[in-house]
């Protein structure tokens, strides 16, 4: 599917010869996946606009219920992020998990996205099936591969993430921080926000 791969790559200019003859952007490969959700893993927002005036439905939905803006989001790209919420992308859309893009935003390390999406009214304490919500996911993030996660979880924590709600294995937000270790700019984190609002 040649628009499928162009669009992968973030090939404007191919994806753009494509379109003008008329080759289906509504096309699905085997994992439902149309063009605009694979230009949505891309850094290529020229490519996803493109493939968005022609037409491409921006809250499509793929296998497992992944939308465009799931794939941005779970990539980390704000800008395409943005358009994609300019041009009707919903922020709510729930994957078959139930998580939302906010979920799969709070889990690249990059606070940008996480803050774009709370700028377009994404709920900081929207749990998933697992009842795992994006503070959860963050810092779960942080504590398996110790990446560079405190700008992610500081925004969610500014913006009303819960810290004691428990997800289905009876984990809060704070116990998770807490058993970071004291050296932890998060568990510090957790420290100064818990202080802050007793």
């Amino acid at each position: 599917m040649p628009l499928h791969l162009a669009s992968s790559r973030g090939n404007a200019e191919i994806v753009k010869v494509l379109l003008q003859h008329g080759t289906d952007f509504h096309a699905q490969d085997q994992k439902d996946l149309t063009p605009l959700h694979l230009a949505s893993l891309t850094w290529s927002v020229e490519t996803v606009l493109l493939l968005i005036e022609y037409g491409a439905g921006v809250n499509a939905q793929a296998q497992a219920h992944l939308t465009p803006l799931h794939l941005a989001s779970y990539r980390g790209n704000p800008k395409t992020i943005e358009l994609l919420l300019q041009k009707g992308a919903d922020v709510h859309a729930r994957d078959r998990d139930q998580s939302t893009p906010l979920h799969m935003a709070s889990s690249c390390g990059n606070p940008e996205p996480v803050r774009r999406l709370i700028q377009h009214g994404a709920d900081v304490n929207a749990y998933n099936q697992r009842h795992s919500t994006p503070l959860h996911q963050a810092l779960r993030v942080a504590l398996s591969s110790q990446a560079p996660m405190v700008n992610v979880v500081s925004l969610l924590l500014e913006h009303g993430a819960n810290v004691d709600v428990e997800d289905d294995e009876g984990w809060t937000p704070f116990q998770i921080a807490s058993s970071m270790g004291q050296c932890c700019e998060i568990t510090q984190l957790f420290s100064d926000y818990c202080v802050i609002v007793e």
